[in-house]
């Protein structure tokens, strides 16, 4: 993928619906899933380094991501696929 260039999931037929950022510092890429950055907003908000989203966003973007569950203690998981 060129940089910049954004892929339209609409148009294609192997696309599993997984967000992956790719970040790439000339020498290697590194892909990151959107999962794994709302991980991190959550242990973010958790220890105060970023402002409360809510209970709200929380729960919205649960049923965007099914596959992400806020446990007992409040931190986000992973289900296992």
């Amino acid at each position: 993928m060129s940089k910049n260039q954004i892929i339209d999931k609409r148009q294609c037929d192997d696309v599993d619906g997984t967000l992956v950022f790719e970040l790439d510092n000339g020498q290697e890429t590194l892909g990151i899933e959107i999962t794994t950055i709302l991980q991190m907003i959550r242990i973010a908000e958790d220890q105060y380094f970023i402002p409360a989203l809510g209970d709200t966003w929380w729960y919205l973007v649960q049923q965007r991501y099914p596959e992400l569950q806020v446990d007992i203690d409040e931190c986000l998981q992973i289900k296992n696929k």
